[in-house]
């Protein structure tokens, strides 16, 4: 799997749907430790770099009020809601944001960046999907044919498209320091699966194992306690931009770590990924719900050029 041709790819696609220098506002940036939707963001924020868009207003999960955003958006606007694997019932607040924003803004322009869809609960799935319908400017972007086909079945308007961590590689030629053999980056939340068990005997990690206690119980905490004051004065979420910064700091190590090993064994999507940006052998496991074979399907099946 090419990653230079993931990331042209995945480039054409936003390029398309994000107007170029136009005003952006992105809805649910990630303030907690899960380094893959560190990269997400990650991604997305240097492709808006690029594409000469200003982000005219912003807000996290914790920052987000109506009042805030209708005071910042107006109705040229586009507004972003950030990507990952959070679309569904499983992680409900990142969803009933989503909502919000939906029936906030009935007129904007409104794009969810790349997601995995799973719903457990076929009534979530109905009124949500009711919900989404009503918006006649909505663009779901969907990271896996079968969410693609969900939405298409609801007849929504939905566009096939890698997850933008892939908008991170560099094309550089990463130096991989010989001597540690495998990494096992193996789940421990609750889309792990017993096929993680597989590997017990092996010493693992997960994404809070290499997050120290400092980034967990003081940086991450810090950010939250920004966006939640902007949110009590209504105001633009002021965690935004310092959020780039330290996820900078957290992905260069996560990548130099994962460059001390010649091969990484992983259940978590965005360890494949990140094994990807840097060249790296990679072996799957699965999820609770089969994102990674979903995902690594739909890779397969687009024509990269």
């Amino acid at each position: 799997m090419d990653p230079s041709k993931i990331k042209s790819y995945l480039n054409n696609i936003l390029k398309n749907n994000i107007t170029k220098n136009a005003n952006i506002a992105y809805i649910d940036f990630p303030l907690y430790g899960n380094v893959g939707d560190q990269y997400i963001f990650l991604g997305a924020a240097s492709f808006l770099k690029d594409n000469g868009n200003k982000i005219q207003y912003a807000s996290s999960l914790y920052g987000y009020s109506t009042k805030g955003a209708k005071k910042n958006i107006n109705a040229e606007t586009i507004i972003l809601c950030g990507g990952g694997g959070n679309f569904g019932d499983l992680y409900r607040k990142h969803q009933n944001l989503r909502n919000k924003i939906v029936s906030d803004f009935p007129d904007n322009l409104i794009i969810f960046l790349p997601q995995s869809i799973h719903y457990k609960s076929d009534d979530y799935l109905s009124s949500d999907m009711s919900l989404l319908k009503k918006h006649k400017n909505l663009i779901i972007m969907a990271r896996d044919e079968m969410s693609f086909d969900l939405l298409k079945g609801f007849q929504l308007n939905a566009i096939l498209t890698p997850d933008t961590a892939h908008y991170l590689y560099n094309g550089y030629i990463k130096k991989h320091t010989p001597g540690k053999k495998c990494l096992y980056l193996l789940r421990k939340d609750k889309e792990a699966t017993k096929e993680d068990d597989k590997y017990s005997d092996k010493k693992s990690v997960d994404w809070v194992d290499l997050l120290s206690y400092f980034d967990k119980k003081v940086c991450i905490r810090i950010l939250k306690w920004m966006s939640k004051i902007s949110r009590l004065f209504k105001i633009n979420d002021f965690s935004y931009y310092p959020a780039i910064v330290y996820y900078k700091i957290v992905r260069f190590r996560i990548d130099h770590y994962i460059l001390r090993y010649d091969k990484v064994i992983t259940s978590r999507l965005h360890g494949y990924i990140i094994a990807l940006l840097n060249d790296c052998e990679v072996e799957t496991l699965d999820n609770s719900y089969g994102k990674i074979k979903k995902y690594k399907d739909f890779l397969m099946s687009v024509k990269l050029k």
